[in-house]
């Protein structure tokens, strides 16, 4: 099948003799293709790896577990990107956030979440810090990492409508308007 491919690519090309496989040997950015696109593979590869978690992390993780298992008789799972890792102050050393919104247990839909939101959790020096959020996100402003959570709406005084709360990591801790 190939031969009879390469075959005709070489007929309908005009007199080239030389085969398709003989071609894609001899060019030079056909092989840089092939190179280039190994390496992207590799990178791909390299950069969905699973995130390697702390100890402190995996223990949070094992309670939540334990707690569906062993409490509610189901089923975990702790979901795609339970743990995300960010520098969130500028200090080289990434900060571990464990979402326990992606969390789930067959036998429970609230076991994790309830209508005040999702356990956020970051770590930072091995000190975990907790948080109640519907969302979270990390925004970049200027360099300066902001965790930017969707909380409930009495958080902000009022029955109905979004609410945030943002905070940045010092060296002090999370600082926020809310520590007036």
């Amino acid at each position: 099948m190939l031969w009879r491919f390469s075959r005709k690519f070489s007929l309908a090309r005009g007199n080239s003799t030389r085969s398709l496989r003989d071609r894609c040997a001899n060019d030079k950015r056909f092989k840089m293709k092939i190179k280039l696109g190994l390496v992207a593979l590799l990178a791909f590869c390299f950069m969905s790896a699973p995130v390697l978690a702390s100890k402190l992390s995996e223990k949070l993780i094992e309670d939540a577990k334990e707690a569906c298992v062993t409490g509610e008789k189901g089923k975990f799972d702790q979901g795609r990107n339970a743990i995300t890792t960010v520098d969130l102050n500028g200090d080289k050393t990434v900060e571990e956030i464990i979402d326990s919104s992606k969390f789930t247990c067959s036998t429970s839909k609230t076991l994790y979440c309830a209508a005040g939101g999702c356990p956020i959790t970051v770590i930072v020096n091995d000190k975990p810090t907790e948080f109640l959020a519907h969302k979270w996100r990390v925004v970049d402003w200027d360099g300066q990492k902001i965790l930017l959570l969707s909380i409930h709406h009495s958080a902000c005084g009022d029955d109905s409508g979004p609410c945030f709360s943002a905070f940045v990591l010092t060296d002090k801790g999370f600082r926020s308007v809310a520590d007036k």
